[in-house]
């Protein structure tokens, strides 16, 4: 389950937009880089490592940008 503060950020998993949060996405075992970006806020970037069989629960609070 992917989930943002503000919500209906983009997901992105690999380079790849998968859709808006909140999510839930099935991933392949291995190591994922997950991006999750809005308008007006710093986007939030993590390295991952999926192992098979496993639920991973991620909880982005994305930082508002300043607005000069």
């Amino acid at each position: 389950m992917q989930q943002s503060h503000p919500e209906r950020a983009e997901v992105w998993i690999d380079g790849a937009f998968v859709g808006n949060t909140p999510a839930q996405l099935k991933l392949a075992a291995g190591k994922h880089r997950i991006r999750i970006a809005i308008e007006s806020y710093e986007q939030w970037v993590r390295e991952v490592e999926v192992l098979a069989g496993s639920e991973l629960t991620l909880n982005a609070a994305l930082k508002k940008l300043d607005q000069d």
